[in-house]
């Protein structure tokens, strides 16, 4: 999940997001959750659960879960 989107999401700064955290650990509830879950997909054609996003997941660990749900084909 690409730093500046929950950034933005969250009115913060993207340097104050530490990748190793769970959302959690910066204010993301259900709502934020969702607007990323429809996002990730939209963007990615990635289906991730909103409960990856809430649960104790790091946020890098989310883009990896991402990466290798993402239907987009590499060319």
């Amino acid at each position: 999940m690409p730093i500046r989107k929950l950034a933005r999401a969250l009115s913060i700064q993207p340097d104050d997001v530490d990748a190793d955290q769970p959302p959690h650990a910066f204010g993301v509830d259900s709502l934020v959750a969702i607007e990323l879950r429809n996002w990730v997909m939209k963007e990615f054609m990635a289906d991730v659960p909103v409960f990856e996003i809430t649960g104790g997941r790091s946020i890098a660990a989310i883009g990896e879960l991402v990466s290798s749900v993402s239907q987009m084909k590499m060319v």
